[in-house]
């Protein structure tokens, strides 16, 4: 499935699990990086949530919190870069 399809896909749901986490604000952007076994997962209050193997997991908000859109992985490297819009 195309990435475009499963953001959208993401953002009709109202509560969505991920292991033992739970997002329930919108979420607006997706990245997978399949090198390292990470997902990121951009939420519309600027919300950032990593997701990895077991027990893997780290979450923040951007202040000012502004919706994140876009969400990539520099592969090989521990960098995420996230692109934010102020409402």
């Amino acid at each position: 499935m195309e990435t475009g399809k499963v953001t959208a896909l993401l953002r009709s749901c109202s509560k969505v699990w991920i292991g033992q986490g739970k997002i329930s604000r919108g979420m607006s952007a997706l990245a997978h990086d399949p090198v390292q076994s990470l997902l990121a997962i951009g939420t519309t209050t600027g919300s950032l949530h990593v997701y990895g193997s077991a027990g893997v997991q780290v979450s923040w908000t951007n202040s000012p919190s502004h919706s994140i859109k876009l969400l990539s992985f520099k592969s090989g490297s521990p960098l995420i870069c996230c692109v934010g819009q102020s409402e």
